[in-house]
Parts: structure tokens; sequence; C-alpha cells
């Protein structure tokens, strides 16, 4: 992954590191790469908050037997569920 990234310097190369990172952000492959890379490698990325609330949701539903609430709904049924789904 990191040839797809970038490049692996050695210690006597840091004095030249604040160069090498200017080069690496400005070549138009680079970027691309650890753009490809960042979506196939994290998990909803920009829209996380919205998939765990309606996980969040889902699991109240089904703790409540089908009902939505937005209360009603403790740490233990969340955990209790994950453990199940896990």
């Amino acid at each position: 992954m990191l040839y797809q990234m970038g490049k692996q310097i050695s210690f006597d190369e840091l004095a030249s590191l604040p160069e090498l990172v200017k080069s690496l952000t400005t070549n138009a492959n680079i970027r691309q790469n650890i753009v490809m890379l960042r979506d196939e490698s994290l998990f909803n990325y920009r829209n996380s908050g919205e998939v765990i609330a309606q996980q969040l949701i889902d699991i109240q539903a089904s703790v409540n037997g089908g009902e939505y609430s937005l209360m009603n709904i403790s740490a233990a049924d969340v955990s209790n569920k994950m453990d199940l789904a896990g």
C-alpha cells in the first residue's frame, strides 16, 4: 500500500521530508491513489454518523418489539443486540 500512497525514505533523508511531502501532495497520481485507498479502506467514510444513527434506531425498534421511540433504549440493550449480530 505504501508504494501507492507515497515513498519510503531512510533516516538519513529526513532533512528532505518537507520537499518530499510537497512533491507527493502535488502529484495527481498519488493524490488519486490516496483517495481511492481511503474509499476502499474506510467504512462509511463521510456518512458514518447517519449510518450509526440508523443502526441505533433499528436496534431500538427490535428491542421494543418493532416500535420506534427516541427514549427507552439503554446501552445494555445496544450492547446485547450488537453481541447477537456479531
